[in-house]
């Protein structure tokens, strides 16, 4: 009897509790019909609101490079090649 009152005490307080989880959506190529690779993330939080940014498709020299930072801290991350892309005709 005490083990299914803690239980349901636990259950209540989850219940009524405020979560501190984001979501996260995360789509692999082989995962989507065409082939595209889908990332979404949301921060649950009134206080960490960020931006959406959109980087248009574009021809690059083979090679190059995109520096990549944390969006929260502005610490540099590293590199990561850009795709070469053909234009829509």
């Amino acid at each position: 009897m005490k083990n299914k009152l803690i239980l349901g005490a636990a259950f209540l307080l989850a219940a009524i509790t405020e979560s501190l989880a984001c979501t996260n959506l995360i789509v692999g190529k082989g995962a989507s019909v065409d082939g595209s690779v889908i990332v979404s993330y949301s921060a649950d939080s009134y206080g960490m609101f960020g931006e959406l940014y959109h980087y248009p498709a574009g021809m690059h020299e083979k090679g190059t490079m995109r520096d990549i930072y944390d969006w929260d801290s502005g610490k540099y991350l590293g590199q990561i090649k850009k795709k070469r892309v053909k234009p829509i005709m």
